[in-house]
């Protein structure tokens, strides 16, 4: 889906490139749980991109050769 570098101790950070938030993969909006299987690591950019949709429902990344 994303490629984005992220470090460790960015955790939280939106005003680093490299800043992630945890991101429920089947949003809790959309009846996903909150468990250790439902959860990822996201630069928080994506993060706010992806907001409350399914992975099905993100446009397709460009294709690179």
């Amino acid at each position: 889906m994303y490629h984005y570098q992220i470090f460790y101790n960015h955790y939280g950070d939106r005003s680093s490139v490299y800043g992630w938030e945890i991101d429920h993969i089947t949003p809790s909006s959309k009846n996903g749980y909150d468990t250790l299987n439902n959860k990822q690591a996201l630069q928080w950019a994506n993060n706010v991109d992806k907001s409350d949709k399914l992975i099905s429902q993100l446009p397709l990344p460009p294709f690179r050769s």
